[in-house]
């Protein structure tokens, strides 16, 4: 899932959110500030120190725009190497964060995630100035897919803005700052039996419907439409019935890394093979 944030000039963060997101994207953190002339970038696996940082660094250039990104695991190692912001250059004029899960074929062995190996490999090729034109930036769009999220900040003179989202809509504003998901929510985590990979299903505490000590049927909603999902929804299917959406992150189908299907699959569009997601969604 990750959560990606960015933060307006003169805007602060809500650092009680970002403690919550931490908590249900644990694999790593990192942020961005625009100082002016240089871009500070800090990297931790430890979510308290770095929001204290982050929270220091805001104070220092509250009228710079910035990127907090809180990750969950989906391709490479877990470690600060795979933490965003990633450089994009060599130059460290431009760095560049993600959210979702990038329609390219990794390398067998790659220890890099895809956003990283993305950031390196291809979006040099693009560059940060290229993205002044509207034309650039709607094929960048096309390319990484509508439910994927980037957020760049950078140093280049010769682009007109300190900062960029590509598919801004697919996220929210709060207070000024700009939200790729809502997994900064407070959450009550329940266990399916099926789910052989990443977190359980989430509730807002307000809307808890069960007792997490207790052993009766279990009641979830979905994150997305808000729907109450089914026991089979949940341990089996791992998707809501409604929407679609994986009841874990809330990612469509093909783009969810959440859930492995066991070996009695009951549901034949989960599979390890990705080939069938993309044939779906890239048609």
């Amino acid at each position: 899932m990750c959560l990606l944030t960015l933060t307006l000039p003169n805007a602060t963060p809500d650092y009680e959110r970002l403690y919550v997101a931490a908590d249900n994207n644990p694999d790593g953190f990192g942020f961005a500030v625009h100082t002016g002339d240089d871009l500070l970038v800090v990297r931790s696996m430890d979510a308290d120190w770095i929001i204290d940082k982050y929270a220091q660094a805001r104070a220092d250039y509250h009228d710079r725009p910035s990127i907090f990104h809180l990750r969950l695991a989906t391709h490479g190692v877990v470690d600060t190497t795979n933490c965003h912001p990633f450089y994009t250059d060599k130059s460290k004029r431009t760095v560049l964060a993600h959210n979702g899960v990038l329609p390219v074929d990794m390398p067998k062995g790659e220890t890099r995630s895809d956003t990283r190996w993305f950031a390196e490999e291809y979006f040099p090729h693009v560059g940060m100035s290229r993205l002044n034109s509207r034309k650039a930036r709607r094929k960048l769009r096309e390319t990484i897919g509508s439910y994927n999220k980037l957020a760049l900040l950078t140093t280049e003179a010769d682009s007109d803005a300190e900062w960029r989202i590509i598919n801004e809509a697919a996220g929210h504003w709060h207070n000024g700052t700009w939200y790729s998901n809502d997994s900064y929510r407070v959450r009550a985590y329940t266990y399916p039996k099926s789910w052989s990979l990443g977190k359980p299903s989430v509730l807002d505490d307000e809307d808890i419907l069960f007792d997490s000590e207790s052993t009766q049927e279990i009641h979830d909603l979905c994150m997305t439409c808000g729907s109450v999902l089914s026991d089979d929804e949940v341990n089996i299917w791992g998707e809501c019935a409604i929407c679609g959406a994986c009841v874990m992150c809330s990612e469509p189908l093909g783009y969810c890394m959440c859930y492995h299907a066991p070996e009695h699959d009951l549901n034949p569009r989960y599979s390890y093979d990705n080939s069938f997601y993309q044939e779906v969604l890239f048609q």
